[in-house]
């Protein structure tokens, strides 16, 4: 599954032994530029999951990370992560602006 190859958010490890302490992963901080009505959307989605749904703390991160994991569902990244594992292992993200 998906929570085998991602570190659960927050240092939190279902699979987690008793008597094991862990340390919680290390956060970053990401930013992207985007249109206007995507950060609308995320900020409603965070509005409606913390007031609507979940009734506790939620954070854009944490909305990010379940899309994340929601998109990596839907095109079974799994499958496709070990059928590309070497070509992955080669690729380097891009960073910074998009060349105009």
């Amino acid at each position: 599954m998906i929570e085998d190859i991602l570190p659960s958010p927050k240092g939190q490890n279902p699979k987690k032994s008793s008597g094991a302490t862990e340390k919680k992963e290390k956060q970053i901080t990401v930013s992207f530029s985007h249109f206007e009505s995507t950060k609308k959307l995320l900020h409603e989605l965070v509005w409606l999951k913390k007031f609507a749904i979940d009734l506790e703390e939620v954070s854009q991160g944490d909305i990010i990370r379940e899309a994340l994991e929601l998109l990596a569902e839907k095109i079974d990244y799994e499958k496709l992560r070990k059928k590309y594992a070497k070509q992955l292992e080669k690729a380097k993200p891009r960073s910074g602006r998009k060349k105009r």
